[in-house]
């Protein structure tokens, strides 16, 4: 339930996990736009948080971006690395996310970290939105609220 989530903490929280899963991981100094960059659906990537909260964080990079996160972590770039490195810094950045929302030591649930591929996978009301400037490269990042059915 995202009922009770303030959004300006919540858009906060978000942008400092970007911010510092960024800087922590791979090295590249992230600053928020002033505007939403506009990223083509196959460049998005999405984790679903399912304790304590309900809630889904989409990352967007482009390519280029994606590449050099793949240089970095694993020392190429390759179709398989950009997609597994893309996928491990969302990760992070759920966990960075929570961290800076609810405090340390929260109880959390995740699902596996995966591509969206086409725009009818997107569900859920926006809670927060953020913009990126990546050295030079866009990047996205969003909050939506959705419901599970366990």
């Amino acid at each position: 339930m995202t009922e009770n989530m303030d959004a300006e903490k919540a858009q906060a929280a978000l942008i400092t996990a970007v911010q510092t899963a960024m800087a922590d991981m791979v090295f590249i100094d992230t600053a928020k736009a002033d505007q939403s960059p506009s990223l083509e659906a196959e460049n998005r990537a999405a984790i679903d948080i399912l304790k304590p909260v309900s809630l889904r964080l989409e990352v967007a990079a482009g390519p280029k971006l994606r590449g050099r996160i793949a240089d970095i972590l694993f020392g190429e770039d390759s179709e398989w690395n950009r997609d597994d490195a893309f996928l491990e810094l969302l990760n992070v950045t759920a966990g960075i996310f929570l961290s800076e929302y609810y405090g340390p030591g929260m109880e959390v649930r995740l699902e596996l970290p995966r591509y969206l591929f086409m725009r009818d996978e997107e569900e859920g009301a926006a809670v927060a939105e953020a913009g990126f400037d990546a050295e030079g490269e866009p990047m996205l990042a969003a909050l939506r609220s959705i419901r599970y059915r366990y």
